[in-house]
């Protein structure tokens, strides 16, 4: 994205749908600025009077701004410093959290969450399908970004508990990898029955694993 005129302007290219249980990436190779601040965006919404921006300027602060019926009703900022190209830019959606985050040089660092139910309800598939992902830059004159790559992945469920020939595991996903993987019981049984699993303080190594044979059920 440049922009050779002498006016501040913006553009975006449509990456796919808006999809729950996902993480928007965009990888930023490149951000020369000028006299503005050369902002790389990820942006959620096709019509202008609804949207939601993810503005990333080079060497500067990033913001998160909601636009519902034409006015601005949020605009927060996730981080004050900045940081220099070639970076990634990771947006995770789960319902009506939007989660951001930013990576440079393998080291990632959360920068924020905004709740979208005061503005938009995302878990409405009529609503989410007015909110296409796009990236783009919000350019002055003699002002570029560069993206080389920008997808969305779908996340498989953020916990699952799994079953093999050695018992039952418990597996909690980041960005669709295993961050965190414990063997909660050895013991394998013949089905039907259901599995509970309870917490005890705030600490995985407390969870512990109940087994419920059929058709005895806690609810």
């Amino acid at each position: 994205f440049s922009n050779a005129v002498n006016e501040t302007r913006e553009s975006i290219i449509r990456v796919g749908p808006l999809s729950d249980n996902s993480v928007i990436i965009a990888d930023v190779a490149s951000q020369v600025k000028n006299t503005y601040t050369a902002n790389a965006l990820i942006h959620l919404g096709s019509d202008p009077a609804n949207r939601v921006i993810l503005a990333q300027r080079c060497n500067g602060t990033m913001t998160i701004e909601v636009f519902k019926d034409g006015k601005s009703v949020t605009n927060q900022t996730l981080k004050s410093n900045g940081l220099a190209a070639p970076y990634t830019l990771k947006m995770a959606v789960q319902g009506n959290l939007l989660t951001v985050y930013r990576e440079k040089d393998g080291q990632e660092e959360i920068c924020g969450s905004l709740d979208m139910s005061p503005y938009f309800d995302f878990t409405d598939p009529e609503i989410a399908k007015n909110f296409d992902v796009h990236v783009g830059g919000r350019l002055n004159i003699n002002e570029k970004v560069e993206f080389s790559e920008a997808k969305i992945i779908k996340l498989k469920k953020p916990i699952e508990i799994k079953t093999d020939y050695n018992g039952y595991w418990l597996r909690i996903y980041k960005n669709g990898s295993v961050v965190y993987e414990k063997q909660l019981d050895t013991t394998v049984f013949d089905g039907p029955y259901t599995l509970r699993v309870t917490q005890v303080g705030q600490y995985l190594n407390f969870l512990s694993l109940i087994h419920i044979s059929e058709p005895t059920r806690p609810y």
